[in-house]
């Protein structure tokens, strides 16, 4: 016990060592022994309960410390290079997601035998998405440090602005597109944490720099291909066969050079994405009462404050 026992109540120490467990373990290994010092010190006698004063001086102290030692997390090389990483696979996720529609659209278009018959109303709004999006990765690949969360943010404002203006017709639909939002969201969030110019393309190599964006590529050319020499009503078979090896089949080889990144990134970078797991989930299992009843009820339902 530090300082005279015979000037302090014991009840005293142990809750002052309660507000000092606040601070990092680093800061209370070091300083834990001499702060309560100098608290104690300045008790009263018999004084049982810490001056609110002190109280309210420690806790913000800790905070100040702790996000202190949060941001130099941050900017550490793993934690900066796990984030751009991220960042860079998640725009051109983005991309694809914005881009496949479009790429559909066109080549269904561009199939019809009757040009009189094409009818293609392409959404401005997800030329807009998917255009942004396109930069925001050719800025991480080759532009300066600051271009992609300036690219970023704004792909992320039109979605917020389009997406709720759909709840009253089709709830179901926007609550299906929140794990998406929520990976725009997270996508400019890492691409915003400090790092320095090109980490992506350092952390994950030239080799699955190529794999990635090939595979990307290769999955928007099969889906296109697919919409071009099918019709509404019949889909060749050997077309199908086609897509349903190669789509697959690219997805996994994306998913393996990127697993190949550097252990220590690859951890951060499940932990920056696991909040998409969770609202994966919660809506995929946790709602899907919700989702089954207004498929069957003929008019819209809405969420409830409880869901």
């Amino acid at each position: 016990m530090t300082g005279d026992e015979s000037q302090h109540h014991p009840a005293l120490e142990r809750r002052y060592r309660r507000l000092l467990a606040c601070y990092p373990w680093e800061h209370r290994r070091a300083y834990e022994e001499e702060m309560l010092g100098v608290l104690l010190a300045d008790s009263r006698p018999g004084q049982r309960w810490p001056a609110p004063a002190d109280a309210a001086n420690l806790a913000l102290t800790a905070i100040r410390t702790r996000l202190g030692h949060a941001s130099r997390a941050v900017v550490d090389r793993s934690w900066s290079g796990a984030a751009a990483t991220a960042g860079l696979l998640a725009a051109v996720l983005l991309s694809y997601l914005h881009a496949l529609p479009l790429v559909r659209q066109a080549a269904w278009a561009l199939g019809r035998a009757a040009p009189d018959d094409i009818v293609w109303y392409p959404d401005p709004a997800l030329w807009t998405r998917a255009g942004l999006w396109t930069l925001t990765v050719l800025a991480v690949l080759a532009g300066p440090r600051r271009l992609a969360p300036l690219l970023a943010w704004p792909a992320v404002l039109v979605e917020l602005v389009a997406l709720p203006s759909r709840y009253a017709q089709e709830p179901v639909t926007v609550l299906q597109m929140l794990t998406q939002t929520l990976l725009e969201v997270c996508c400019a969030v890492a691409l915003t944490v400090p790092a320095p110019r090109r980490a992506a393309v350092t952390v994950l190599g030239r080799t699955r720099l190529l794999v990635v964006g090939g595979g990307t590529v290769l999955l928007l050319a099969v889906s296109g291909t697919e919409s071009y020499l099918s019709n509404p009503w019949d889909v060749d078979p050997t077309v199908q066969a086609m897509v349903s090896f190669l789509v697959p089949a690219g997805m996994l080889v994306i998913a393996f050079a990127v697993w190949g990144v550097p252990a220590p990134v690859r951890r951060r970078m499940l932990a920056l994405l696991a909040p998409l797991a969770a609202v994966l989930l919660t809506v995929r299992f946790g709602l899907a009462g919700w989702e089954y009843s207004n498929q069957h009820m003929g008019h819209p339902v809405y969420l409830v404050p409880a869901q």
